[in-house]
């Protein structure tokens, strides 16, 4: 199969060569010089010598050869014509044809034939002169004419005419041909003589598998509830992909939107993954104290000092804890301890303060409060302590500048100081009551 295909692409190739080989040849026809000889020019007294010699001269009896005659009557006229006999004839303009613009195949041209040259005139018959017969002025012009020398011919360019090709290269190109075609008929019949060459049979189209038995049918649950039912009673594993650290973040979020209990619940995922995580313990801590659960909220206050026992926030927290729950001694332990690790912390000193405070020691409450106030002037928390403290301790002008200074910062707390029992001592006063009026003009 292969090889037909090769003596098919050869014959393509062969008949391609012949192809090309034509349109050399032709265009070699179409660029050959076309030469366009001129016609000869004929003058009227070489017409008429034609004439003579042909028809045996005119009519008439031939003058004789020698007989001098007299010569002819002359006259303006005759003159004349005689001149006009003599003039040489005026130089033919030569003509020149150009080739037309060869085309790839070129129809074919014809060629106009030369203009024909204007009409001779009639020749001027033999007259009698003084009886005799004598030649006509026009051979005495042409005698006169053949000693003067002849004019230079016209010259003509010869045009390029179409010419056949060059009789070697036909001759080269058919051999070619020829070889060509014959070698490729032998190797055809060398091709379809071998067995091996023969065309093979399309292989048989296989016969289609048989169609499988029909299923029988299944009969569906005509509900989700019974198609639930028959799905064996598996439990859904838990993705065990996430670590403690993601059940803290998942709880603070939890717990900063105010969902305690899911915080909480996020918050023991987390210590049960990992049981030493502080935070885990601190935070739920103090979920446990926003939601009321103080003695489980102090059980992991424990634990996370149990773990970092120097943790002050941790310390303060407790300490909070165990003020709320009026166990004032333990808050100020656990204040203490946190001042003791940050005894700059401005919160810790005020809620120190209020621990002394709740428990009677009004001197060391102001003491604190008074610390407070210089480590954070605009902490509206301990301006109010002090004033308290100045209040139970009767020192009246200091709890009225210091109510001032409260109020200015925070104007929320002018509910609290009306009814408030640790300012006491200051109803009835009038700038008591001046300030608490312009205080809630400027709340309300």
């Amino acid at each position: 199969m292969k090889r037909i295909l090769r003596i098919i692409l050869l014959i393509a190739i062969v008949a391609a060569v012949i192809a090309t080989t034509t349109a050399i040849i032709r265009r070699l026809r179409l660029r050959s010089p076309i030469t366009i000889e001129p016609a000869p020019r004929v003058t009227p007294e070489a017409q008429a010598a034609e004439a003579m010699v042909s028809e045996g001269g005119p009519a008439g009896p031939e003058p004789p050869v020698d007989v001098v005659t007299e010569p002819p009557a002359t006259g303006p006229g005759l003159e004349a014509e005689m001149r006009a006999a003599l003039e040489p004839l005026p130089e033919e303009t030569p003509i020149v044809f150009e080739p037309p613009a060869v085309e790839p195949e070129p129809e074919p041209i014809t060629w106009s034939e030369v203009p024909s040259e204007p009409a001779a005139p009639e020749p001027i018959a033999w007259a009698e002169v003084a009886g005799e017969l004598t030649p006509a002025p026009e051979a005495a012009a042409a005698e006169l004419e053949a000693e003067q020398p002849e004019p230079p011919a016209a010259h003509h360019t010869p045009l390029e005419a179409p010419s056949a090709a060059p009789a070697w290269a036909v001759d080269h190109a058919a051999a070619a041909a020829a070889d060509i075609e014959e070698a490729l008929e032998e190797k055809l019949e060398e091709a379809l003589e071998e067995p091996g060459t023969a065309f093979a049979e399309p292989p048989p189209i296989p016969e289609p598998a048989p169609r499988p038995a029909p299923q029988p049918e299944v009969e569906l649950p005509s509900s989700i509830e019974e198609a639930l039912a028959e799905l064996p009673q598996t439990p859904i594993p838990t993705f065990s992909g996430r670590g403690a650290e993601s059940y803290l973040d998942e709880g603070n979020v939890y717990f900063n939107v105010g969902q305690y209990g899911l915080a909480i619940e996020r918050y023991t995922r987390a210590i049960e993954l990992a049981p030493d995580l502080v935070a885990a313990y601190y935070n739920r801590a103090n979920a446990r104290t926003r939601s009321g659960d103080y003695d489980r909220a102090l059980t992991d206050y424990d634990a996370a000092l149990g773990l970092q026992p120097r943790d002050a926030d941790a310390l303060n927290n407790r300490g909070m804890l165990h003020l709320y729950r009026a166990n004032y001694s333990a808050a100020l332990a656990d204040f203490n301890a946190a001042l003791a690790i940050d005894p700059a912390d401005s919160t810790v000193i005020v809620n120190r303060g209020l621990a002394h405070l709740h428990s009677g020691d009004a001197a060391a409450a102001l003491i604190d409060f008074q610390e407070a106030v210089q480590l954070d002037p605009e902490d509206a928390a301990a301006s109010y302590g002090a004033a308290q403290s100045a209040a139970m301790l009767g020192n009246r002008e200091r709890a009225i500048r210091f109510l001032s200074r409260a109020l200015q910062l925070d104007p929320g707390y002018v509910r609290e100081a009306a009814a408030d029992p640790k300012l006491v001592a200051l109803q009835g006063d009038d700038e008591f009551i001046r300030l608490l009026r312009s205080s809630g003009e400027r709340q309300g």
